[in-house]
């Protein structure tokens, strides 16, 4: 009830097909894991989805802490997909996981006919599963775990990469970087962007420019629906780098580009504009400018960033 007072939804972080090996569930039940032994993150015990006892407590327990806690958010980590060929289980030998995965599946489908407004957030092992069969059975998706937390350039390329199969809603970004505007925009084409940080810690002028860029990242997030990604260059750190959202129904969009340390300015050809029409084109800063889009794709946006410097474009066809 505070959560909400402040206007904000309430989550949490389950690893729900996980368990310690002093858990009362693994005590009561040594059976009840993956075998042969798959330890799981952080010293626990995978359990296997495959059986159905097991699949049914998992799914109880998931059920009661969302209805206990009232979550409007959920995010599940760990090794839910096991191995499995204990030969007191009842489902087939699985040496792939394939029964795990039915298993897996089964729970969230339980979860969303129980709770069909639950956002459910897939972070299976750090974002193993970035399946189209994922997202039928998830809001969102993780994209940067591990090292990227602490690095700006790897978060972009893993959008980068993310953003071709999947849409921006299903690249979800973790930081875990101090914020500044460089490390913030590299987590903005795609979401939700997730501050992994210990915001306790800091100082006036990072809280300042955290409130700035969440304030410019909901700018830029109403441009995910119905919006094409164009991929104006890849992430390699010598070059600059950006991506493009473009929604062609109202002819808007935005541009995101990145000048790593060292690199050559930015000439970045966009996509998909109307070559008749003028835009009108508007940094983060508020400096704002016409061109057509003739001479944006053909001759291209050009930039003078500042080396290890960034810049958020929005656009839009003048009427």
């Amino acid at each position: 009830r505070r959560v909400r007072a402040h206007g904000l939804l309430f989550g949490a972080w389950m690893a729900f097909a996980n368990a310690s090996p002093r858990s009362r569930v693994l005590l009561e039940h040594p059976e009840w894991a993956a075998w042969p032994d798959d330890w799981g993150s952080f010293g626990t015990r995978a359990l296997c989805l495959a059986e159905p006892r097991v699949r049914e407590w998992v799914t109880q327990q998931v059920l009661r802490v969302v209805r206990e806690y009232e979550l409007d958010y959920l995010v599940h980590d760990f090794e839910l997909i096991t191995p499995c060929r204990h030969p007191a289980h009842s489902h087939p030998p699985d040496p792939s996981g394939y029964h795990s995965a039915e298993g897996y599946n089964q729970v969230l489908r339980d979860l969303r006919r129980a709770h069909p407004r639950l956002v459910i957030e897939n972070c299976q092992g750090g974002g193993r599963i970035m399946t189209y069969a994922m997202t039928k059975l998830h809001d969102t998706s993780i994209t940067t775990d591990g090292a990227v937390l602490l690095d700006s350039l790897g978060r972009r390329r893993a959008l980068y990469g993310a953003s071709y199969p999947f849409p921006p809603r299903y690249c979800a970004s973790y930081m875990q970087e101090r914020p500044t505007d460089y490390a913030c925009r590299s987590c903005m084409l795609g979401g939700p962007w997730i501050l992994m940080d210990r915001a306790a810690d800091w100082g006036p002028s990072e809280i300042e420019v955290a409130r700035r860029n969440i304030a410019l990242y909901k700018r830029v997030r109403p441009l995910f629906r119905d919006a094409r990604v164009h991929h104006l260059r890849c992430p390699d750190g010598a070059g600059w780098d950006g991506l493009q959202l473009h929604q062609p129904s109202a002819d808007r969009g935005v541009v995101l580009l990145f000048r790593p340390r060292g690199a050559p300015m930015v000439r970045a050809r966009l996509r998909g504009l109307d070559p008749a029409a003028t835009y009108l084109l508007e940094t983060a800063g508020g400096r704002s400018w016409e061109a057509g889009g003739g001479q944006l794709m053909e001759r291209g946006l050009r930039l003078a960033l500042p080396d290890g410097g960034s810049e958020v474009i929005f656009l839009e066809a003048r009427r």
